[in-house]
C-alpha cells in the first residue's frame, strides 16, 4: 500500500479513528499497536510500541507487547479490515469464552483463523512467550494449537482484508454501495 493502512479513510475518517470510536464503548483504553519503525502524527490515540525483545516479528510482537504492558485481556482489531462494525465487536463479546486462551474469528470460507480479530486472555501470555522464544512467529499457527474459542462472522464481508490498492478500491466501492 502506498499509504499506511491506519490512515485510509473508509468511513470519512482515518481508519484508526473509526476503530477507536468503535472500541471506546467497550474498552477502558484504546491503543494503536506500532512497531518502532512506524511514526504517527496523531494525538487522538495512545500508541503502544512493540517491546525491544519482541520487535521485528509482525503481529505477534504487538500482541506480546500489549499483553505484557497492560497485564490484562486485550481486544485486537486490524486496521486493514474496513467492514468491522459494532455488530462484529458485540458478536465477539457475546461468544467470548474466558476459559479459553483466546476468542477469535474464523473464516468460514477459507477455514483460516483470523488472529488479529479477537480477544486474548491474559493466561495466553506465558505459552505465547514460549512459542516466540522457540523461534515461532505465526499467530495463526499458535492459536490453532491452543485452547481457543472460534467465532463465525455474521457476514463474510466483516473479514474482508484490504492489503493491496486494488482491495482498498474494492472496499471503498462496496462501502459506497452500502450507504
Amino acid at each position: 500500500m502506498q499509504q499506511p493502512k491506519h490512515l485510509i479513510e473508509y468511513h470519512n475518517q482515518a481508519q484508526h479513528e473509526y476503530l477507536q470510536n468503535l472500541l471506546s464503548p467497550y474498552c477502558e483504553e484504546v491503543f494503536l499497536s506500532s512497531n518502532t519503525e512506524q511514526t504517527f502524527n496523531t494525538k487522538s490515540i495512545n500508541i503502544l510500541s512493540d517491546s525491544n525483545k519482541y520487535k521485528g516479528h509482525g503481529p505477534i510482537s504487538g500482541i506480546l507487547s500489549a499483553l505484557e504492558q497492560t497485564q490484562s485481556p486485550i481486544l485486537v482489531l486490524p486496521c486493514d479490515m474496513p467492514f468491522i462494525s459494532t455488530n462484529t465487536i458485540e458478536h465477539l463479546f457475546e461468544l467470548r469464552d474466558t476459559s479459553a486462551l483466546a476468542t477469535v474469528y474464523k473464516n468460514p470460507v477459507t477455514g483460516f483463523t483470523e488472529p488479529l480479530l479477537g480477544i486474548y486472555e491474559l493466561p495466553i501470555l506465558s505459552p505465547l512467550r514460549q512459542w516466540f522464544e522457540e523461534g515461532n512467529y505465526s499467530l495463526r499457527k499458535f492459536i490453532d494449537l491452543q485452547r481457543a474459542a472460534y467465532v463465525t462472522p455474521e457476514s463474510n464481508l466483516e473479514l474482508f482484508s484490504a492489503n493491496t490498492p486494488e482491495e482498498m478500491e474494492e472496499a471503498v466501492l462496496i462501502l459506497k454501495s452500502m450507504r
